[in-house]
């Protein structure tokens, strides 16, 4: 195949959350259009030929280059970096990247997150020189002096240093953290990158950062998801659903999906889970003879139910896979999505897709995603007892909660799905539109 048809993808892994799902969807879906589409990941957790571990190609020889010092004295060199304080970047085969990926000018290289403890930023100069590369930003990593997100701080904006949150991921041994951010500048100073963003909230951090003095472009693409495979059920596929999974037809049903929802520091469930006392309080209350309510949170390793009475119950489930996600959203009858930190998050527009109203907390580009009162709620204040009363006023109101499912999937069909996000960076790649 020529090159001129080849791309390579880069990801952390090719499995996990939105930011795996929009790197796979991006690189299956050139494949589909009939691109040579490669990615390489730090972790594979596919099946997919066309993806491969950069420490375990299939497609290059490692022997010809065991006996270089970078690659045999990798690890002592990531241990020293890690003792001082700096950015995990001795990942050697980076330098083969091409050649890891069997191909020989991709006429791009689709970059989504670069941390995870696989690639050399370093190398991103000489890479930027001779191909073209789009950077994804699924998070502030690229911008900061270590963390992924920063919460309250924006100290990235200026230089890092005194760092309040070491421990945030990718954590820090020690607070090198403004030698880092200086070391990303030169980087991206001599560096020739295309940046693509979800939405303009992430575009104006861009445009307050380092990667955004030095970067050719800063395209805003929302995210794009199956909107087939994302669909609302009709009455009878949802009925089945539920005895399949073990619901009444007189229950309502609330989903919560993220990667270990319960300890993820970017979720808020603790928000959640304090709010279940007083949601059970307003509902025996002002609601006595309501349906059960049942808050399933997905993507916890096992098995739980956090709080049970006789109209509430908080329970535990685990991912087992995509199909599990789409029917608990087709069978659902709102999304919850408490966070105390997101860029736009994918759960949000797949609980759309499927005709959900959402309740989310209004951080980062939510606020983009959903309209107060038109497909759902924005939560200002991030408490407990925000939470309880405005999942009263969602479930007091069934011909509100019906109407607010039908914009979100009315949103979806306007946005338009994964073939559109393809189309718009196909459109860059082929018609040097950036």
């Amino acid at each position: 195949m020529s090159s001129s048809r080849q791309i390579l993808s880069l990801s952390t892994t090719d499995a996990g959350g939105g930011a795996e799902k929009m790197a796979v969807t991006l690189q299956q879906g050139f494949r589909d259009r009939g691109w040579d589409s490669r990615m390489l990941v730090g972790k594979k957790q596919s099946i997919d030929p066309d993806v491969a571990e950069m420490h375990a190609s299939p497609w290059f020889d490692y022997d010809s280059v065991r006996k270089r010092r970078e690659v045999r004295f990798q690890k002592l060199l990531l241990w020293r970096d890690k003792l001082l304080g700096r950015e995990a970047f001795q990942f050697p085969f980076t330098r083969w990247l091409t050649s890891l990926a069997g191909q020989d000018q991709p006429r791009a290289i689709l970059a989504h997150n670069l941390h995870g403890g696989y690639f050399d930023l370093r190398m991103l100069p000489g890479i930027s020189q001779t191909h073209k590369v789009f950077c994804f930003l699924h998070d502030l990593w690229p911008l900061t002096g270590h963390c992924a997100f920063p919460f309250d701080c924006d100290r990235w904006e200026t230089g890092c240093g005194k760092c309040p949150y070491l421990g945030s991921p990718p954590a820090l041994l020690r607070d090198n953290t403004a030698s880092n951010w200086k070391r990303k500048k030169s980087i991206y100073r001599d560096s020739k990158l295309h940046v693509i963003v979800p939405c303009q909230w992430l575009a104006s951090k861009v445009e307050k950062s380092i990667l955004g003095e030095h970067c050719a472009h800063v395209s805003v693409i929302p995210y794009g998801i199956d909107l087939d495979k994302f669909s609302p059920a009709d009455t009878d596929s949802r009925r089945k659903l539920r005895q399949e999974y073990g619901f009444s037809d007189d229950e309502l049903i609330a989903v919560f999906i993220a990667n270990y929802p319960t300890r993820n520091p970017y979720k808020n469930f603790a928000a959640l889970e304090g709010g279940m006392p007083l949601l059970e309080r307003l509902m025996k209350k002002e609601m006595p003879d309501a349906k059960r309510l049942r808050i399933l949170v997905l993507g916890e390793p096992e098995a739980g139910i956090l709080h049970e009475s006789d109209q509430l119950s908080l329970e535990l489930l685990p991912y087992t896979s995509n199909a599990k996600v789409v029917s608990l959203l087709q069978l659902a009858d709102f999304y919850l999505h408490p966070s105390h930190q997101e860029i736009t998050p994918v759960a949000i527009y797949e609980a759309m897709a499927c005709g959900l109203p959402v309740i989310a907390s209004s951080v980062g580009g939510i606020p983009e995603m959903i309209t107060e009162g038109e497909e759902g709620f924005l939560l200002e204040r991030d408490n407990s007892e925000s939470w309880s009363q405005t999942i009263l006023e969602i479930i007091r109101s069934p011909e509100n909660m019906k109407r607010m499912g039908l914009n979100s999937r009315s949103r979806m069909e306007a946005l338009g799905g994964a073939s559109r996000m393809l189309d718009q960076v196909e459109q860059g790649l082929m018609l040097n539109k950036w």
